[in-house]
């Protein structure tokens, strides 16, 4: 009788990454990194660093959960080797990114917990070099990666605030949805996307043999959810002190 088809592939045998991949891939990486710099250099020149930092911070994290949303949205992905396509050029580019602003941050210091900040960039390098250089982890890494999508509406509330219009109802309708996009993307969707994989019993036999590796990529996985709990605490605690009432209160004192 014919068997069902399989959401997850089982694993086989496949070869690593060519040479030719792997040289095309380095080319993406160092590509986008000059483009990271370029961006930053142009808008430095017209905004201050930290406005200029968060919109290319914003510009990567939108490129970069679309390549996500697009590599989950394809048929059979799975944590098996090799690492191309759509997958591969977004683990590129977030490695790019994550050392441009490890480099920025180290330079000129990082906009928040500069300690925090540091250790998440690190971690996440870490993670996403070990992905590029296997081949291994497509799903996971997908996973984490959408979480970018509140990363725009962060830097935007925090522009208008900046702007003095954390009294408008704009900037409580970006709240609102910040608040639930960053509830969605970066606390539920990685929860229960997760939680599927890992209940299939062929998700650790996609690492093919390593293991060790697995397990550090879950409790990357894990760390980063963990913080991203910490920080939507944080913000909600944030969002009910900038409330408009609140906001034109303190605004009243300090004049």
């Amino acid at each position: 009788p014919r068997q069902p088809a399989s959401h997850i592939r089982e694993p086989v045998s496949r070869p690593w990454p060519s040479k030719a991949f792997e040289a095309q891939g380095n080319m993406v990486g160092v590509a986008y990194l000059s483009l990271l710099v370029l961006a930053y250099g142009v808008s430095a020149s017209f905004f201050a660093h930290d406005l200029a930092n968060r919109l290319v911070s914003s510009l990567n994290a939108i490129l970069v959960a679309s390549l996500a949303v697009a590599s989950l949205a394809g048929a059979g992905v799975d944590d098996s080797p090799p690492l191309v396509g759509l997958p591969a050029v977004g683990v590129e580019c977030m490695c790019a990114f994550l050392i441009f602003d490890l480099c920025l941050g180290m330079a000129r210091g990082f906009e928040s917990g500069s300690k925090l900040m540091f250790a998440h960039h690190a971690m996440g390098l870490a993670s996403e070099m070990l992905t590029l250089s296997l081949g291994v982890g497509t799903y996971s890494t997908m996973v984490v990666h959408l979480a970018e999508f509140s990363t725009p509406l962060l830097h935007l509330s925090w522009f208008m605030l900046k702007q003095g219009r954390g009294h408008t109802r704009i900037f409580l309708l970006t709240g609102v949805t910040l608040v639930a996009a960053f509830a969605l993307v970066r606390v539920l969707l990685p929860l229960a996307l997760l939680a599927c994989y890992m209940a299939r019993p062929s998700a650790e036999a996609h690492w093919q043999g390593f293991t060790a590796v697995y397990r550090f990529q879950l409790a990357i996985v894990a760390a980063f959810w963990i913080l991203n709990c910490v920080w939507f605490a944080k913000l909600l605690r944030s969002a009910r002190r900038s409330a408009p009432t609140a906001t034109l209160t303190r605004e009243a004192r300090a004049q």
